[in-house]
C-alpha cells in the first residue's frame, strides 16, 4: 500500500489532479473514497471552499472568507465546525475503497491537530492500494514524520506535469492492484 503526498502551493491543480484521477479510477471499475476539496469562485476570487465526499457526491460549504472584523478560524478564513466534524465523521466511517484519497492536509491538521485530523489515522490504517494526500510544500516533512515507518513518496505538482500526473498515478494503481490480485491464494 503506497501513500502519496502530492505537494503544490495553494491554486496549484491539487484538487482536480485528485477529480481526475478519482475519474480514472471510477472509469477502470475500482472503487475511491475519500475527500476533496474544491475552491469556491466568484469571478477570479476564491471565497470559499466546499466539501466533498467522494463516495456519495454530497458536497457542503466547509469554509469562507471572513468579512473585515470578524473572527477567522485559521488565516483569513472561518471553517464551518458542522462540516469538519461531518468530514471526521466520513473519514471514521470509510467504505470499502482501492483507492483513498484526502485533499487536503493542511495547518489545522498538522499544527493543531484538529480539521480532518482523522484522515492522517486513515492514511495510516485503511486498506487502499493507492493513498493519495494533497499538502502544501511547507507540510510535507511534518506530514511525512507523522506517517512514519510507512512507504510515502511524494510527487511536486506544478504547471508542467499536473496533466500528466492522475494518469501516472492511475497506472501505478493498476500495477499495484495487478500485482495484488495475482498473488496465490493464503491458506
Amino acid at each position: 500500500m503506497t501513500v502519496v503526498l502530492l505537494s503544490a502551493p495553494s491554486g496549484s491543480g491539487k484538487t482536480t489532479a485528485c477529480l481526475q484521477l478519482t475519474d480514472l479510477v471510477r472509469a477502470s471499475g475500482a472503487k475511491v473514497c475519500g475527500i476533496v476539496c474544491p475552491a469556491v469562485f466568484k469571478g477570479r476570487h476564491k471565497c470559499a471552499i466546499d466539501m466533498r465526499d467522494l463516495s456519495s457526491g454530497e458536497q457542503r460549504l466547509l469554509a469562507r472568507r471572513i468579512a473585515p472584523g470578524e473572527k477567522a478560524t485559521l488565516g483569513d478564513w472561518h471553517f464551518e465546525h458542522r462540516t469538519l466534524a461531518w468530514g471526521q465523521h466520513l473519514l471514521s466511517h470509510l467504505p470499502d475503497a482501492e483507492v483513498f484519497i484526502l485533499d487536503e492536509i493542511g495547518p489545522l491538521e498538522l499544527l493543531h491537530d484538529g480539521g480532518l485530523s482523522l484522515g492522517i489515522d486513515a492514511a495510516r490504517h485503511f486498506p487502499a492500494i493507492l493513498k493519495v494526500l494533497t499538502i502544501r510544500p511547507s507540510l510535507v516533512l511534518p506530514l511525512t514524520e507523522r506517517l512514519e515507518n510507512m512507504s510515502v513518496s511524494t510527487i511536486d505538482l506544478s504547471g508542467s506535469n499536473r496533466n500528466e500526473i492522475p494518469r501516472r498515478l492511475f497506472e501505478a494503481f493498476i500495477r499495484s492492484r495487478g500485482r495484488i490480485n495475482s498473488l496465490p491464494p493464503s491458506h
